[in-house]
């Protein structure tokens, strides 16, 4: 059985490998003119439609001035929308408009094809194999979140 150290030690070299090959660290994500960070906020605007700027920035651990200048651009390329909550006229609600629906439709096709390609070799039981170990990351690491949230 492995040691904790050596786990991690484990974890962090597949990340050292896995970064690169999936093009996270592109001053530019697939040619968008957006970072990695950028991208992932314009996604998670996407899967929550209508979701402040502050749980985007809970959510990703992203400095609000930061996100603030991100969520600005975006309307300005006419991808983010914002509207007044109705629960709170003081909170700003921001979804995709239908341009970013379609940019975001189009990242997705473009992830996707970058993890085909990462994964071009292996057969279907492999990338089956893949899928699961990672099914499994993300339900540690949704845990764990979630612990952390209800403290």
């Amino acid at each position: 059985m492995r040691t904790r150290r050596e786990s991690i030690d484990l974890i962090r070299m597949f990340n050292r490998r896995y970064v690169p090959v999936m093009r996270l660290l592109d001053r530019s994500y697939l040619g968008t003119g957006s970072s990695t960070l950028e991208i992932a906020v314009l996604i998670e605007i996407g899967e929550r439609e209508a979701v402040s700027a502050r749980d985007i920035s809970r959510l990703l651990s992203v400095d609000k001035g930061y996100l603030s200048r991100t969520i600005r651009r975006f309307e300005e390329q006419g991808l983010v929308a914002r509207t007044a909550s109705g629960a709170d006229a003081r909170v700003q609600l921001l979804s995709l408009t239908d341009s970013g629906r379609d940019r975001v439709a189009e990242l997705s096709d473009s992830g996707a094809d970058v993890v085909a390609e990462a994964f071009r070799d292996a057969d279907d039981d492999e990338l089956a194999r893949v899928a699961d170990a990672m099914n499994v990351i993300l339900g540690i690491l949704e845990g764990k979140e979630r612990s952390h949230e209800n403290r």
